[in-house]
């Protein structure tokens, strides 16, 4: 490769010259998304999922408790914007987990084997 006065005058390295560290990461990734990858991202992906969405599942019923006390007009304020809330984000971690099944894109762009 021929090499500019540019590069002459700056003393930038080679191209054909790389590190160890840059020779790793040509090597990883060279490795393709096998289906350990892909299986272990969506056990990963569920877990984490459950987990959250039983965080969720507690906003959603506390919500319907200060709902369903009505003692004051601030009781409907907080109660159902907290049951919406819990319950889109609960829904939106469940798409995930149907993502990372059915989207072989979705499930590289999220392995963390991949990203590394």
């Amino acid at each position: 490769i021929p090499r500019s006065s540019h590069d002459r005058v700056l003393g930038s390295i080679p191209s054909g010259s790389t590190t160890l560290r840059q020779s790793y990461s040509k090597a990883m990734a060279a490795q393709k998304h096998n289906i350990f990858h892909y299986f272990f991202t969506i056990f990963y992906i569920l877990f984490t999922s459950l987990v959250s969405s039983f965080v969720w599942i507690f906003v959603i019923l506390a919500g319907y408790l200060i709902y369903q006390t009505i003692r004051n007009p601030f009781d409907i304020v907080l109660g159902i914007p907290l049951m919406l809330i819990g319950g889109g984000l609960l829904i939106n971690k469940l798409g995930d987990v149907v993502n990372s099944i059915f989207s072989q894109a979705y499930n590289k762009g999220v392995c963390i084997f991949c990203s590394k």
